[in-house]
Parts: C-alpha cells; structure tokens; sequence
C-alpha cells in the first residue's frame, strides 16, 4: 500500500504491544488479539496499516456480530468507553506507540474506526515523515 500509514499498537492495560511479526498481515506485522463472539475464542490478527480493514481470524465470524476483545499478554478485555456513531456498538480502543488512540468498532462488518493523538506536535511529525511532505515557505 502506497503511502500507508503503519501503526504500533500496545495494549492500554498492560501496555505490551500486541505486534506480531510472525502473522503478516498487508505485509506488515498484525495486532494479534484474542476476541470472544458467538461463545467461542478465537485469534484475531487486524492490520496495522490505518484505514485497511484485512483481518485473519481463526474461524469465520458473522456479519453483525458483536465481539470482545482481549490482550494476548494480560488476558484482560480491552475497554471500551464510547459507542460506535454509525451501529451503536462498543468501540475498542487500543494504545498506539507515538501517543495516543486507535479506536475500532466491535461489531463485524462495521468500517467505523479512528486515531487520535495526544500531542499534535507529535502527530503531525509523524505524518511529515510518513508521506515526506515538504513545507515551502
């Protein structure tokens, strides 16, 4: 992907990232988390590329259902503090390493998802070197 923006993505409990190199997912490391939906467990790998929705997961889950999601470290439900705006469904969100949030919605099949940083100064550093804009006076 072109100009793709790759995140780093860590849990907000216990802040240990939940990169894996070893399940690429658009070539790039996937954000390996457990979800629970329609009583099973099952591994979830989402891309870390923003605005991608490439997903593996180890069984085929249903469109519209709701799924919790747990840290692969702690074990813990990540929390969600917000509803989705398009489906009502709770939003997850996790840490991402240059500060800040990456919020998805829980429910399958709904694209509703965003970033939010803490220091915009820092955000916009790092979109500078992600698509090398240069600033002309």
């Amino acid at each position: 992907m072109s100009n793709a923006l790759s995140l780093q993505i860590s849990c907000p409990l216990c802040k240990e990232s939940l990169m894996d190199g070893a399940k690429l997912v658009d070539n790039e490391p996937g954000v390996h988390v457990k979800v629970f939906v329609d009583d099973q467990e099952n591994d979830l790998w989402l891309s870390s590329i923003y605005g991608s929705y490439k997903k593996e997961v180890t069984i085929k889950i249903k469109k519209d259902s709701i799924a919790k999601f747990y840290c692969t470290h702690c074990n813990k439900e990540i929390p969600s503090d917000r509803k989705c705006t398009v489906c009502d469904a709770p939003m997850i969100a996790f840490r991402e390493k240059r500060g800040g949030s990456v919020n998805i919605c829980s429910r399958e099949g709904c694209k509703k998802h965003s970033i939010e940083f803490e220091d915009m100064n820092e955000a916009v550093s790092y979109f500078n070197d992600a698509y090398s804009y240069n600033h002309v006076s």
